[in-house]
């Protein structure tokens, strides 16, 4: 018997021995564990800031570029090459928006070789980084060796891992435009979606009287005015002209307009009348530019009906005939930009709002 007590007692030694050392393991791996949680989980708290940073920085870079293009004439916006002051605009307010925001509690340095300047392609999805007729800006904040310092992890320097490096890289980009303001569209005409569907349009010729095939792919409006006829229609001409009328504000998704169908030969003179009042904004050219909505229509008949907006467009009137040609010649205008909110299907002009597109 006491032979037995003294194995049952190294056999417990021993398995107390185990026990111990299993225990220490658990501990170890279970320490190991919370570690990287913790740190983890810092890490992409960190990053979710970062990547808010970067969207705002590039946000507010792209909206300088917008600005710019804001204080262009229309034939300096076309082929435009962005101005060093151009891009030490665009760098200054991506670095205050930066340093205005914190990331795991420090203010963001962007350094200058973070930020690009370029074109997005909104067909493809890619940026292409250059100076000539940019639309886009693309930020990347960081916490890392190159900007900030890496962030100094809690537990996981048990495990050799001191530091942990995240960044965020966002762009920005203006887009076709997709919201007017009242008076943005001082003239009751519309294009058909459809013209524009039917190959290049940029530079391309339409006609606005008369309208009803692919020559003509267009039609008048009374606005929100209804029911849309031509004492309204006419009404309106005469508002345009005399600045008693102004066009409501519009935006893609919710505004329609009336449209009349047909001519409306009987209120020609009224619109001739418009064009005389405003062609001489731009003498001595005798031409007007000005913006027209794009409506929801799949061929080029004369719409009679309300209409959802679907885009807009910027076009040049450069010759209106009386009778008894009764004729509205326009161009088809692109690479256009005017103040507004871009995220629109793209028919040649475009906002000065960016939109986030990565």
């Amino acid at each position: 018997m006491k032979i037995l007590r003294n194995k049952m007692k190294i056999i417990i030694s021993e398995n107390r021995g185990a026990v111990v050392i299993t225990v220490a393991l658990i501990l170890g791996v279970l320490v190991s564990m919370t570690a990287l949680t913790v740190d983890i989980g810092y890490g992409l708290v960190t990053r979710t800031q970062l990547h808010a940073i970067a969207d705002g920085s590039a946000l507010a870079g792209t909206r300088q570029l917008g600005l710019v293009y804001e204080g262009l004439t229309s034939a300096e916006q076309q082929n435009y090459t962005l101005s060093s002051e151009g891009q030490q605009a665009i760098t200054t307010m991506v670095t205050q928006v930066g340093q205005a925001n914190k990331a795991g509690g420090k203010a963001i340095t962007i350094n200058d070789g973070d930020i690009q300047v370029g074109r997005w392609d909104f067909e493809a999805q890619t940026f292409t980084a250059g100076l000539n007729s940019p639309n886009a800006v693309r930020v990347t904040a960081r916490r890392d060796r190159a900007a900030n310092g890496p962030i100094v992890t809690f537990f996981a320097g048990i495990m050799g891992i001191n530091t942990i490096n995240v960044s965020a890289t966002a762009t920005a980009a203006l887009g076709a435009l997709s919201s007017t303001i009242e008076g943005d569209l001082p003239v009751p005409i519309g294009i058909s979606e459809y013209w524009f569907s039917q190959g290049e349009y940029c530079g391309e010729d339409i006609k606005f009287s008369p309208t009803g095939d692919m020559a003509g792919c267009a039609g008048w409006h009374t606005y929100e005015d209804g029911p849309a006829n031509a004492r309204r229609l006419g009404g309106i001409l005469d508002g345009l002209a005399d600045q008693s009328y102004e066009s409501p504000a519009t935006e893609l998704g919710y505004s329609s307009f009336e449209f009349i169908g047909g001519d409306v030969a009987s209120r020609f003179s009224n619109f001739q009348e418009l064009f005389e009042t405003r062609k001489e904004d731009y003498s001595p050219y005798d031409t007007w530019k000005t913006s027209v909505v794009v409506y929801g229509w799949d061929d080029c008949s004369n719409p009679n009906k309300d209409i959802p907006i679907t885009g807009y467009a910027k076009v040049e009137i450069y010759e209106v005939l009386g009778p008894p040609e009764k004729t509205i010649k326009a161009t088809v205008l692109c690479n256009e930009y005017e103040t507004g909110r871009s995220s629109g299907t793209n028919f040649g002009l475009m906002g000065t709002i960016p939109g986030l597109v990565e």
